[in-house]
């Protein structure tokens, strides 16, 4: 067995076959029926991608891409919400395959050397990604651990049920609900989404959406999403992981933090190591869409992951592979 794998698991989680590392745990937002984080499957439709141009294929552990392969040379992990899972593209034309490709470049290795897993899923949270880095990473020591960030909204809640939901993904079925979404980030998406729910989804998620705004704020969201950087960065320095956070500028931690904050909010955001966020540049409003319309297309995702890398190559070399 390799030094890099640890086999033990929390009480009640198994791992997948061989594998050391953790299957994919599910959502609402995967669905078997369109073949979606099903282990072992290729599909050319997945989620509001329905254009057919894109193959999805899944690996033994219900991840998108590759399979483990505890051999290779080098282990880059990823984990992050659809910018990461690569919706709307081919895997070749994801940022995180590009940025493999200049990794093995700069190791003066073939790409076949280099087993990038990706542990995204759409829609998730910080909640989430914080949740897969140190119950994967504990499991199996990368090279490098890649992680996108998701907006501060995006803040789970449970059901009587097994499922997990985020609020995030909840629909609005009423004036007063869209009105208290009327400056939500992603209001266009929800209200695309509420044809898709049958009546049972709705009045459940209607539910949700009213606790939501029972509780959360915009400070609350930020605390959280600090609290899970904090959390993520902290975790991989301890086990000597490094590790590099991105996200697009829609994202961009830095634009919640130039609010007017209380000093405790202050103080929680100097424990994060900013020299490992990167923030890419605002988008032209006209950029390449990726297959589902809705997602920045391959020309995009090839110039974050070309200047991702030179964030990458510019720092120090305590915090590189």
């Amino acid at each position: 067995m390799s030094d890099r794998t640890d086999r033990s698991a929390a009480p009640g989680i198994q791992a997948s076959g061989s594998s050391p590392l953790l299957p994919y745990s599910g959502s609402p937002l995967a669905d078997p029926k369109n073949n979606e984080h099903v282990p072992n499957t290729v599909s050319y439709a997945c989620n509001h991608d329905r254009s057919g141009k894109v193959q999805y294929r899944f690996n033994a552990l219900g991840f998108r891409g590759e399979q483990y392969n505890e051999n290779a040379r080098y282990h880059i992990f990823v984990c992050g919400p659809s910018e990461a899972f690569g919706l709307g593209l081919n895997e070749e034309d994801t940022w995180f395959h590009q940025f493999k490709l200049l990794f093995a470049q700069e190791k003066d290795v073939s790409p076949a050397e280099v087993n990038l897993l990706n542990f995204s899923q759409i829609g998730a949270s910080m909640d989430y990604i914080a949740r897969v880095v140190v119950s994967q990473c504990n499991r199996v020591k990368p090279d490098l651990m890649l992680c996108a960030l998701s907006p501060s909204s995006r803040t789970e809640y449970f059901s009587d049920e097994e499922g997990r939901y985020f609020t995030d993904r909840a629909i609005t079925f009423n004036p007063s609900m869209y009105n208290l979404l009327s400056n939500h980030d992603e209001n266009d998406f929800f209200r695309q989404r509420t044809a898709r729910l049958d009546e049972e989804d709705r009045e459940e998620l209607l539910d949700a959406v009213e606790g939501f705004y029972s509780y959360y704020t915009n400070r609350v969201g930020l605390i959280n999403r600090l609290k899970n950087i904090m959390l993520i960065q902290q975790f991989c320095d301890a086990r000597g992981i490094p590790n590099l956070i991105w996200t697009l500028h829609r994202f961009a931690l830095q634009t919640e933090l130039n609010q007017p904050l209380p000093d405790s909010i202050q103080s929680l955001a100097e424990c994060i190591d900013f020299s490992r966020i990167y923030t890419h540049g605002i988008l032209h409003p006209q950029h390449q869409r990726a297959a589902d319309g809705v997602h920045p297309g391959p020309d995009v995702n090839k110039g974050v992951a070309y200047h991702m890398w030179q964030f990458y190559k510019n720092l120090p070399d305590s915090k590189r592979a």
